[in-house]
């Protein structure tokens, strides 16, 4: 897993038989990956040491269940990166919950490559993620081992204006422009809906989820309802004509430059959609727009508690810049 990793060898580390007391503990009704066959005679015989993968699909669907039961040597030896706390803080902190294999190229037991693509369902904090991942594997050594992955690309983005056009006449009669009248009633529920998701995370304690969905939502109908060739509603798409999530563009005035550059106001994913590429889709999205208008650069702010957030934009090469730092202070009628 890429997230850090399902996926040099170093050797099976577990003996045959051998007590794993780091792992969590598993019903014994059936392995975790969703075989149906008890976790003894499908990943835990792989997991002991006692087999070998004979298929990339077995080495893949083996790092799953090591995920989910916690058994960090066998995830650490059976891939090429090793980053043993990146990948126990996804072993101890998540919850597996259900694996899906979706397609499967070559990785046989007479290949030496082969690849599978995967969805994989855990909780964390009582939130729910879907990690979608195209994983490649290499037989080395006679062992398949975990290579790499990448994020299938998302569902088509769309500029935020349906099938109908925004400036043409309503389909409903009412003689007005689309955009400003079931298209906009339509844009803006999906919207609306979205803005409690730009503040899912451990906000500072003088911020409130209502103060930021408030905020923001005051932004998405000034540009719903006065469009202008300064902003911009991004939208993603999962599965295509199901909107997943957006991303608000704004026009920002450099303060050293006096340069024009773009600014994401906000960018928010549907929750259950999380980990499937629409957040590094939506950003791309906006680069491009900028890109297109002529911008040389596009920026956004992140709260220092968003470490998900700030995660996918270092990933992406987002640079840090300043840092917004805040000091509360008594009101007058409060100071002796």
């Amino acid at each position: 897993m890429v997230v850090p990793s399902l996926a040099g060898p170093r050797g099976i580390l577990h003996q045959p038989g051998a007590a794993r007391p780091a792992e969590k503990s598993v019903a014994m009704h059936g392995c975790p990956c969703g075989s149906g066959v008890p976790l003894d005679g499908c990943c835990g015989r792989f997991l002991d040491g006692g087999a070998l993968p004979d298929t990339a699909e077995e080495l893949m669907r083996s790092r799953y269940t090591a995920y989910a039961i916690g058994a960090v040597d066998y995830l650490l030896a059976t891939q090429v990166e090793q980053d043993r706390e990146a990948v126990e803080g996804w072993a101890r902190e998540a919850r597996f919950m259900r694996l899906e294999v979706l397609d499967t190229v070559a990785g046989g037991p007479g290949d030496d490559q082969g690849v599978v693509e995967f969805a994989a369902t855990w909780e964390t904090r009582d939130q729910t993620h879907v990690h979608r991942e195209r994983s490649t594997f290499e037989r080395r050594h006679g062992r398949w081992i975990y290579v790499a992955g990448e994020i299938p690309r998302a569902a088509p983005l769309r500029r935020e204006s349906p099938r109908v056009g925004r400036n043409e006449p309503c389909p409903c009669g009412s003689g007005r422009k689309f955009k400003k009248c079931c298209g906009a009633s339509a844009d803006e529920g999906f919207l609306v809906g979205l803005t409690s998701r730009l503040a899912d995370f451990d906000l500072p304690p003088w911020r409130t989820s209502q103060q930021i969905a408030d905020a923001d939502l005051g932004l998405l109908r000034e540009a719903l309802h006065r469009p202008t060739a300064q902003t911009a509603i991004l939208v993603a798409e999962a599965p295509p004509g199901t909107p997943a999530g957006f991303a608000l563009i704004s026009t920002k005035t450099d303060y050293f430059t006096r340069e024009r550059h773009a600014h994401i106001e906000a960018l928010a994913v549907k929750r259950g959609c999380e980990g499937q590429g629409l957040g590094r889709a939506l950003l791309e999205a906006a680069e491009n727009w900028a890109a297109e208008r002529g911008d040389t650069q596009i920026t956004l702010n992140a709260y220092w508690q968003n470490s998900r957030a700030r995660a996918l934009y270092d990933r992406l090469e987002w640079e840090p810049e300043t840092i917004h730092y805040r000091k509360g202070l008594a009101r007058p009628e409060e100071r002796s």
